[in-house]
Order: C-alpha cells, then sequence, then structure tokens
C-alpha cells in the first residue's frame, strides 16, 4: 500500500533545510535592518513557510502510495521538489545573501 521511497525522502529533507536557510537568512536582514519582530515570526511561518511546504509533502505522500504509482506520482514528486526548490529557495537564498552582504549584481557595460 505504501512504497516508501528513501531517495524521494532525502530530497524533501534537503528541501526543508534550505527553506530552514532562507528563512534564518531573512532573520538576519530583519535584525541587521532593526526591523525584526519576534512577535511576526509565528504568521509569517503559518502563512509563508507552512502552505508551501505541506503541500510538497502532499504530492511526495501521494506519489509514495503503490497504488497510485502507476500514473506517474513519482516523476510529479521529484518536479515538484526540484521546480520548487529552484524557484524560491535558490533565488530567494541569492537574493538574501546578495542583500545580507550588499552585493550589487550590475554588469559592466559593453
Amino acid at each position: 500500500m505504501f512504497a516508501y521511497d528513501p531517495a524521494l525522502m532525502q530530497a524533501l529533507v534537503f528541501l526543508l533545510l534550505f527553506i530552514v536557510v532562507d528563512v534564518i537568512l531573512g532573520m538576519a536582514i530583519a535584525l541587521r535592518d532593526k526591523k525584526f519582530n519576534l512577535a511576526e515570526v509565528p504568521r509569517f511561518l503559518q502563512t509563508e513557510v507552512l502552505p508551501y511546504y505541506l503541500g510538497v509533502l502532499a504530492v511526495v505522500g501521494l506519489a509514495m502510495v503503490e497504488d497510485v504509482q502507476q500514473f506517474g506520482t513519482v516523476p510529479l514528486a521529484w518536479a515538484v521538489i526540484v521546480a520548487y526548490g529552484s524557484r524560491t529557495v535558490f533565488v530567494e537564498i541569492r537574493k538574501k545573501i546578495f542583500i545580507l552582504f550588499k552585493v550589487t549584481s550590475e554588469e559592466p557595460p559593453g
């Protein structure tokens, strides 16, 4: 009934680690700019982080049900993890690192 896929779970944990790094970088920027409000953290996690991660978790959970694997749910789960990871995590982490270390991404004219 349930086919555990360790590689898919490792990818999910890896994505969670990137999300945690993204949140920590955001908090570091807010602390540096003196805009950090501890009371806002639970609301932020509830509205910005949890829905996305739970959505990915639901797709991965569905992909591990043997009865629906014949419909290609495992590649779909991989696609969701890669798409979410590349768009949200890598792009957002890059932006936050640039902001945190005051790096400009201007290209020389020419």
